[in-house]
């Protein structure tokens, strides 16, 4: 039988803090070249599962927030409309941070929640 432990707010932040300030640091306007490209994505959404599957010490939350922020970077390319935007770009990359917090704690509502907290306050 598995136990599942509530977690606090803190405890998530910590949990995400990296992945997620690096999201923030993009949402507020700095461009930080190959970060959310798609060889990043290529490689991580190979690597993170291996080093996850092989019990190493990495978390499996910061890098899935940090695949899904560029899943929607790439995605986000494809349609003129949000590529060449930079509001709405911001918009697709604070849904898609969402999306991975959702992804890695399997919480739909927390993963929306999150992002109106951590990573939203910076389009305001």
């Amino acid at each position: 039988m598995r136990l599942r432990f509530i977690s606090t707010s803190q405890d998530v932040a910590q949990r995400v803090s990296f992945q997620s300030l690096q999201v923030k640091t993009i949402l507020s306007g700095f461009i930080i070249r190959g970060y959310l490209g798609k060889w990043t994505l290529l490689i991580k959404s190979i690597t993170a599962p291996l080093a996850v599957a092989s019990n190493l010490s990495l978390g499996k939350e910061g890098p899935l927030v940090h695949i899904a922020a560029c899943c929607g970077n790439v995605f986000g390319r494809l349609f003129p409309k949000y590529a060449r935007n930079e509001a709405k770009k911001r918009e697709v990359l604070s849904a898609a941070a969402a999306a991975g917090v959702s992804v890695a704690f399997g919480a739909p509502v927390g993963g929306v929640l999150f992002s109106l907290e951590e990573v939203s306050d910076v389009l305001s």
